[in-house]
């Protein structure tokens, strides 16, 4: 998804991310769980969330230059970049379960059924998947607006500053001197 590498840094940086590599990796370590927290931060103030499992989804690691930031779900980029209407929809068992979690199937009583109540009833059941089919439908003709998580300005500008600011920590406690 994204990774934070040397590459990203200011000359004076560099320079100084030459002969300290190895404090430089931890500074980039720590720009990628600044960003995480930033990340999910944003999940949840954008409403972004369901069951949690995509703020929960990310997992930072050490590379050679740096580290990288990723997302194990494989909804996280449509969630991220939208979806443009008229393209696939979804998976529809992931719009049922939606669907059944959201407690959308109300049958003739008019409140929301759990999910052990629509899978003992025919009619019930039968419910859920007209109403999961449309909500697909919709989607699939809409389309999906982006959340820009990750990969909005504001948000590539805002970790851009991470980084900065994770090296220069690095920089201080290792001695060495800001511009």
């Amino acid at each position: 998804m994204k990774t934070y590498s040397t590459d990203q840094l200011g000359a004076v940086q560099k320079a100084w991310v030459a002969s300290n590599l190895a404090a430089a990796r931890t500074g980039m370590h720590d720009a990628a769980h600044r960003a995480k927290a930033l990340y999910v931060r944003t999940i949840h103030t954008t409403r972004a969330v369901d069951t949690g499992a995509m703020a929960n989804a990310f997992s930072v690691t050490v590379t050679p230059t740096g580290a990288e930031l990723t997302n194990a779900t494989g909804y996280f980029p449509v969630i991220d970049a939208g979806r443009r209407p008229g393209a696939a929809g979804p998976p529809f068992a992931a719009i049922l379960s939606w669907v059944l979690r959201k407690r959308l199937v109300t049958g003739k009583s008019g409140k929301g059924r759990t999910r052990a109540d629509v899978l003992k009833s025919p009619d019930l059941a039968k419910e859920a998947r007209n109403i999961a089919f449309l909500i697909r439908r919709s989607i699939q003709r809409k389309g999906i607006k982006p959340r820009q998580i990750a990969s909005g300005p504001v948000a590539e500008a805002a970790v851009l500053e991470l980084v900065k600011a994770s090296v220069n920590e690095q920089i201080v406690r290792s001695g060495g001197k800001l511009p």
